[in-house]
């Protein structure tokens, strides 16, 4: 299982070419709230989605990982996946266009970005990650009847509400120290690829090896656009 995003795009095709069985860990995907969400856009709950709103930012400037450059810094790789997961979930395509655009931390690394991400049928996400401040956390699907929202921390989601019923959902607690807010919830997705495992499946439903594809599609164009480039990028 590997967490959150691969490198790029490049490194995604050869891991799915070689695995017996892949699973990228966007844990993410296996919340109940989150499984909740796909239930409710499939059934147009809201009406027609035409508008995703939603960022992830926290102070990370002290955290080497996020922003040296040799260490695959900055926020695209470090948090941006969770946005581009979540428009890939709410508009079940690839984005017919991508736009990026950013602040920079010394030494050549993103700080804070702006990505705009354009559908089929008159559609887009908006997504705003920042290394550098806390943002809302939240994330909004705007449509024609209404409004989806994944209150603050939308990636480890507790709750979800929805035009007709507000879902609340109680997170595993393992009785052990945690280094993330509601880890317990990594069960879900443990369970899921042991489940794929027993039956002898190479991917899971919930995050399918198109779904990181599109996923790396997405966080390479983001990252050309912002002429961030890593030295694997050249490999």
């Amino acid at each position: 299982m590997c967490v959150k995003s691969l490198f790029n795009k490049f490194e995604c095709q050869s891991t799915l070419v070689v695995c017996i069985m892949y699973q990228q860990g966007f844990w993410t995907r296996f919340f109940p709230a989150f499984q909740q969400l796909s239930h409710e856009l499939d059934n147009s709950s809201c009406g027609h989605v035409v508008v995703l709103s939603a960022a992830v930012g926290r102070y990370k400037l002290n955290v080497p990982r996020a922003v040296h450059k040799h260490l695959g810094g900055g926020t695209t790789l470090t948090t941006g996946g969770y946005l581009t997961q979540l428009a890939s979930t709410v508009f079940k395509e690839k984005p017919q266009k991508v736009v990026a655009v950013s602040t920079y931390i010394p030494g050549g690394v993103d700080e804070t970005v702006s990505i705009t991400l354009m559908y089929s049928n008159n559609r887009m996400a908006q997504l705003l990650t920042s290394c550098s401040v806390k943002l809302h956390n939240k994330a909004f699907i705007l449509g024609t009847e209404g409004q989806i929202h994944l209150p603050e921390n939308f990636w480890c989601p507790s709750k979800l509400i929805t035009p007709g019923k507000t879902y609340e959902y109680e997170i595993p607690d393992a009785n052990g120290d945690y280094n993330f807010l509601n880890s317990g919830g990594l069960v879900y997705e443990a369970n899921a690829v042991r489940d794929c495992i027993q039956k002898g499946e190479l991917e899971c439903s919930l995050m399918t090896h198109e779904d990181s594809r599109t996923n790396m599609y997405i966080l390479d164009e983001v990252r050309r656009q912002l002429g961030v480039v890593y030295d694997a990028d050249n490999k």
